[in-house]
């Protein structure tokens, strides 16, 4: 995926991009070295935007979830526990993966570790309507 996005950025350098209303000239395009460098035991990558996890209502008495209404799904917040985010955001990383390299993969258990940092709020535009969904912010920390 990275290098699709890089080669459509060097197909469009030199030309303006727009992104919401701020516009901005594609000067060029280039990777960076994304492999571990030799000494680190550990990385941790830090989510700078919220994650939003819904849980489908099918889902719910798997997870011990009770709601006050029938909702077609909920979002993960802190007052669960941490079982139904790291399960629904792990499938969710296989399903992408299935669909982006057209193979199968074991479900693995991905995050080894992990910190809640804080949950917040993220309004969101929906259907023609504005509504607010719940979103947290993580630390997860990997064995390099």
């Amino acid at each position: 995926m990275i290098h699709a996005v890089k080669e459509e950025a060097s197909r469009i350098t030199g030309q303006d991009v727009t992104i919401g209303d701020m516009s901005f000239r594609l000067e060029s395009a280039r990777t960076v070295e994304t492999d571990i460098p030799d000494g680190f035991k550990e990385v941790r990558l830090c989510a700078g935007t919220p994650i939003v996890v819904r849980i489908p209502r099918q889902r719910l008495k798997e997870y011990g979830i009770t709601t006050a209404r029938d909702y077609d799904y909920v979002y993960w917040r802190r007052d669960y526990t941490p079982t139904p985010f790291i399960k629904q955001l792990e499938e969710n990383l296989v399903k992408k993966y299935k669909e982006f390299r057209g193979e199968e993969v074991d479900e693995p258990s991905i995050f080894e570790k992990l910190r809640f940092v804080k949950q917040v709020a993220v309004p969101l535009r929906m259907q023609e309507r504005e509504t607010t969904v719940i979103g947290t912010l993580w630390e997860f920390d990997f064995q390099a």
